[in-house]
């Protein structure tokens, strides 16, 4: 069953992208042919509208490209760490994931790839990526606090910290609208967290998409 929803899943992706560019109808989609990895898929595949990538259980990066509304040069590409379930996301020929390497005391890493060659690239101490255009948006929680940064992956130039905050549970980006935005956990004094969602403009930090 899991197999199958894997699979439903990128073929619904590629309907999507293909449905936004007007280059596929629903019956063409029907007839997309999906390879079995042999391993079984960690978490949902993900598309840029140029590539589709999933992780395996074996920490293999598997990448295809959209051609005509269907998938062809499959590639692979053991991946760095141990990813976390669910944590990979695509944009702009990217794809960014976190790892937990297997010990209480081991950190957490923010990875990127470039879904044209390969090449792999640790962005820095964090979790939770958030990707759009060649920027990534992670937090890096630290005794006293949590850092809120972004990062150009195209270039790698040093990350540009937007806040310091008590504590940040999830971020996101997009370089479109030109925002960022993280959601901060409060204690309501009724025994109950709420969350308080904050935001900040890109403008002047040269982040593109």
């Amino acid at each position: 069953m899991r197999t199958i929803t894997w699979r439903v899943s990128i073929i619904l992706l590629l309907l999507s992208v293909g449905l936004m560019k007007g280059a596929v109808s629903p019956a063409a989609a029907s007839s997309i042919a999906i390879t079995d990895t042999g391993n079984p898929p960690l978490g949902n595949p993900v598309t840029d509208g140029q590539y589709v990538a999933w992780l395996d259980s074996q920490n293999i990066l598997h990448v295809m490209t959209i051609q005509n509304s269907s998938l062809v040069n499959p590639r692979i590409f053991p991946v760095k760490g141990h990813p976390i379930t669910n944590s990979l996301q695509a944009d702009a020929g990217y794809a960014t994931w976190y790892n937990q390497e297997p010990c209480p005391d081991c950190g957490k890493y923010v990875y990127v790839i470039d879904l044209a060659t390969g090449q792999q690239t640790l962005i820095g101490n964090g979790e939770k990526p958030s990707i759009s255009g060649h920027s990534v948006a992670y937090i890096s929680p630290t005794p006293t606090s949590t850092i809120v940064s972004v990062r150009d992956v195209s270039t790698m130039a040093a990350p540009v910290i937007f806040t310091r905050t008590i504590e940040a549970t999830n971020v996101a980006i997009d370089t479109v609208a030109g925002e960022i935005a993280w959601t901060h956990p409060f204690d309501t004094g009724q025994g109950k967290l709420s969350y308080i969602l904050y935001t900040q403009a890109l403008n002047g930090f040269g982040f593109t998409s």
